[in-house]
């Protein structure tokens, strides 16, 4: 995998979040700043991770269930279960290779800076960085405040009808977990010199923000002309989008743990204040 983005030149950004904290408005606006990501919203395919794990699984023998090295334990962990639209109906590594070399091909005739999509897990980070000798792989960390993740997961969930998220109806572990989610993620982003942006941001100072992710990308010039192509560009009407969706407009989506709607959940915020100033988010 690592060869095939070093002979194209193509970088690798994975798009670290928890789920519900606008992962989707973010892979909207990287395909819209030269980023291929997979379609259709919300974005769920993993070909270059999934492709990583087979290359694992067989340089490892990952199959054997001998190996105790933690790259082992990871792919192991991990499966390779995750949808694929490239390694459909294939599990060869030498025909999936041959996939993944075309479309990158593609990508980088097309002028794409990289290819990006949502991250299988914290393992599976630290151990692609591992093998990546490259700097390849150029995560993006997505912060948002934990009370609006916590939040809009219920709001899903009831919007679909099922329970997800790490959602089983004890309140005060799904939002602790949603706290040292992202507290992992800033430690991370520490250690690997990832990007961190905050999804309040991207609403209230959007232009701001939109500069300083389109230079991680590797784009040191950036007009106001393009920043605002690349909002329009995001199709927030589309009936898949308003599926994913749990609030009506972008500003909606911000503060909803002060509107009259989260007051069943206001004990719940107070008790678990400190997790929430510790990701530097008011009280």
């Amino acid at each position: 995998m690592f060869n095939i983005l070093n002979a194209h030149d193509i970088v690798f950004f994975p798009v670290c979040s928890y789920g519900r904290s606008g992962t989707s408005l973010l892979m909207n606006l990287l395909s819209n700043i030269d980023v291929a990501v997979f379609p259709p919203l919300p974005f769920e395919d993993r070909s270059i991770q999934v492709m990583f794990l087979h290359e694992l699984s067989k340089q490892t023998g990952v199959t054997a269930g001998s190996a105790t090295r933690p790259e082992v334990a990871a792919a192991r962990g991990f499966g390779i279960e995750y949808f694929s639209k490239i390694g459909a109906g294939s599990k060869e590594v030498a025909e999936l290779t041959e996939r993944l070399s075309s479309y990158v091909t593609g990508c980088k005739n097309a002028g794409k800076l990289g290819i990006a999509e949502k991250l299988i897990g914290f393992q599976m980070l630290r151990t692609m960085k591992s093998f990546d000798d490259s700097n390849r792989v150029r995560p993006i960390f997505l912060i948002r405040d934990p009370r609006d993740i916590f939040i809009s997961v219920k709001d899903f969930n009831k919007k679909r009808g099922f329970s997800g998220f790490n959602d089983i109806n004890d309140d005060t572990r799904l939002f602790r977990i949603i706290c040292n989610f992202e507290k992992d993620q800033i430690r991370l982003s520490e250690r690997m010199t990832g990007y961190v942006c905050y999804y309040e941001d991207f609403i209230a100072r959007r232009d701001r923000t939109m500069v300083g992710l389109i230079n991680h990308l590797g784009i040191k010039s950036v007009s106001a002309e393009r920043i605002e192509s690349v909002w329009q560009g995001v199709k927030a009407d589309l009936p898949e989008a308003k599926r994913h969706m749990t609030s009506e407009t972008a500003q909606d989506s911000v503060k909803k743990w002060s509107a009259p709607e989260a007051l069943p959940y206001r004990e719940l915020f107070t008790k678990e204040s400190q997790l929430i100033q510790q990701l530097g988010y008011p009280v």
